[in-house]
């Protein structure tokens, strides 16, 4: 539902994911909405089970939730057949139109309950005593121009309200900052050193393990029992176990302090809970959806020092085998080194088994072992070599030093970039050494040329494991690679 990052939607009954994340689903290219509508007395649709009127292909929606006489209807959503008067939950994509005439003939009422790209959360973040933050201008504090986040006004410390603030005003203790931001931006300011959220006692209140904690999304149902009640009255994070750290109605911005929010159907709510509320409220009446924020567990700064400790240790061991143990095999290898490391980490609580897991890009490491396997391909099909000698006699044609160095180290530069930079060196020396020779060239300079060749894998995303692991975690495309390699090569 709604934009990327905001992790993928669960509904209340299990057996409906598959409506929403199989494939045909609405979760085409482009944002998805949620809309609820009624089916019409005079529909084509009436009798006819959801999977025989084939949504997706017809109206370019799923079918994600039915209402029959205020209740939820039960069973394999495919199979059920549909009346008049039956309230549906539509995940829309983006060809869906309310105004096609096929939309109009079947149904009325229509609503968007969502705001997907649109979604705003307006929350409040404290400078408490002893922050860092105290004292520094806003632009100095990088509260300025953070991605998807904007700072609405200020709840100064003496009572007064500041709105338009500016990037000079410096920051007091005790004032209170309110962000308008998406879900993204929310979660940052969350794991944000210097600032705390307003209702942060309510969440030490939970009986969560940091660990464990995690944000959650949940849409409140239609005719949830906590409609009307604030989350004070309803005795919301006693129940659940979370506290509400924003809410969000229908693209308003809710100013109100939590506590005193009344709610509505349709409002979504991001709580600061534990793992367990997934598996213990998806089926729960009072919401209509849950969904988990990927990677949005706070960090644990207390076991900062411990896990800071660890990583030198590790470092500070394969540095000391490399001077005691020249020309042996280490105590420990650098794989052996990482893997009790992590352990140790976890061992220790610096972080979860989950946490570890997710923080392995499997995408990463076979993009890497394809390289190698690529490289070994063009290797032994003599590829390479042929391509290393033509460069040779190309430059001995031209004649002189620097015509054959420089076609040298561009030869094994382009090489690098499909092949380990060690096999762009071992196949370039020999064939060089040769011409070399032949030409007078000095050895010394030969060996710098191809040393700098093989290390100048910039225009490849492929060239180096370095470079495939910036490549996915920044979202850079190909042709940024060659702009800006070109240059560096």
């Amino acid at each position: 539902m709604g934009q990327q990052g905001q992790g993928n939607w669960q509904l209340v009954q299990p057996q409906l994911r598959r409506s929403i994340q199989g494939p045909g689903s609405s979760s085409r290219k482009g944002p998805s909405r949620l809309l609820r509508c009624t089916v019409k007395g005079d529909s084509s649709l009436v009798g006819v089970s959801i999977r025989a009127a084939s949504f997706r292909g017809r109206f370019n929606a799923a079918v994600v939730g039915v209402r029959r006489n205020r209740k939820r209807v039960e069973g394999k959503i495919g199979d059920i057949d549909l009346l008049p008067g039956d309230e549906l939950v539509l995940d829309t994509g983006p060809g869906f139109s309310q105004r096609s005439p096929d939309v109009t003939d079947n149904f009325e009422d229509m609503e968007y309950i969502d705001s997907s790209g649109e979604k705003e959360y307006l929350s409040a973040f404290v400078v408490p005593q002893g922050s860092k933050l105290a004292g520094k201008s806003v632009h100095r504090a990088g509260l300025r121009g953070m991605p998807g986040l904007f700072l609405v006004y200020v709840d100064q410390a003496d009572g007064t309200q500041l709105h338009a603030v500016a990037p000079d005003y410096v920051l007091q203790e005790g004032d209170t900052l309110w962000f308008a931001g998406g879900l993204q931006g929310v979660a940052f300011l969350l794991k944000m050193p210097g600032l705390r959220h307003i209702d942060e006692e309510h969440t030490k209140k939970t009986n969560v393990d940091i660990l464990e904690r995690r944000l959650v999304q949940v849409v409140v149902a239609l005719y949830s029992p906590l409609i009307g009640k604030t989350p004070r009255e309803a005795r919301f994070r006693t129940k659940f176990d979370a506290a509400i750290v924003a809410v969000q109605r229908r693209g308003e911005r809710m100013k109100q302090k939590i506590g005193d929010i009344k709610l509505k159907g349709g409002d979504v709510l991001l709580l600061d809970t534990g793992s367990h509320f997934l598996s213990n409220y998806r089926d729960d009446k009072a919401f209509a959806l849950v969904s988990e924020v990927e990677k949005s567990s706070p960090p644990t700064r207390s076991k900062m020092w411990i896990a800071m400790s660890l990583g030198i240790s590790m470092i500070a061991v394969q540095i000391a085998q490399s001077f005691t143990r020249t020309g042996k095999e280490p105590f420990i290898s650098l794989w052996t080194g990482a893997i009790l490391t992590s352990s140790a980490m976890i061992l220790t609580r610096c972080m979860s088994g989950k946490q570890a897991r997710q923080s392995m890009d499997w995408n990463v490491y076979v993009s890497v072992a394809s390289a190698f396997g690529v490289s070994k391909a063009i290797e032994g099909t003599h590829v390479a070599e042929s391509l290393g000698r033509l460069f040779i006699s190309a430059s001995s044609y031209i004649g002189g030093k620097v015509p054959i160095l420089s076609g040298l180290y561009l030869c094994t530069g382009l090489l690098s970039e499909v092949l380990t930079n060690s096999a762009a060196a071992a196949l370039m020396y020999p064939i060089a050494a040769a011409a070399g020779d032949s030409l007078g060239v000095d050895p010394k300079l030969i060996s710098v040329s191809i040393m700098l060749g093989a290390s100048s894998a910039f225009m490849s995303p492929f060239g180096y494991q370095t470079n495939l692991m910036v490549y996915g975690a920044g979202n850079y495309k190909t042709m940024e690679f060659i702009k800006y390699g070109a240059g560096l090569k």
